[in-house]
């Protein structure tokens, strides 16, 4: 990897592009030490996403059920690092092993973490605040 391969983000970024990025999963230790995945790393996705490159924008995760994560860890974790990473939504294709209560799964992960921590809480508003910021962009 090298800073360079910003240098798009940074261009579309300048010019006001705010609608959205889908976040791999790669891992640079140079950048993140902790060997996150990027769609799970606040180093990524709060450091340089937002922070360097200055992206206000909806953050999206690539497949949460690809083998990168899926091989590595299980779905309430997966689920409370994207969302304290700074991810606003979290894709899942419902392939790998398909059921129909993932969603209602994940809903749970999400709703009891927000009651029990109210940082999570607070993650999860400012996310909606974007989404929607983003859904009356589209309309319009």
């Amino acid at each position: 990897w090298k800073p360079t391969e910003l240098d798009p983000y940074r261009a579309l970024i300048a010019k006001g592009y705010d609608d959205f990025v889908m976040v791999g999963h790669l891992i640079d230790t140079e950048i993140d030490p902790t060997g996150l995945p990027s769609s799970l790393s606040p180093v990524w996705i709060g450091s340089v996403l937002r922070g360097q490159l200055g992206f206000a924008g909806v953050v999206i995760t690539d497949d949460l059920e690809m083998g990168a994560i899926r091989d590595h860890y299980g779905l309430e974790e997966t689920v409370k690092r994207a969302v304290r990473a700074g991810v606003d939504v979290l894709l899942f294709s419902n392939t790998a092993k398909p059921r129909a209560a993932l969603g209602a799964e994940v809903r749970k992960i999400l709703v009891d973490t927000a009651e029990s921590d109210p940082e999570f809480k607070a993650r999860i508003e400012e996310s909606y605040k974007r989404i929607v910021a983003l859904k009356a962009r589209i309309r319009n």
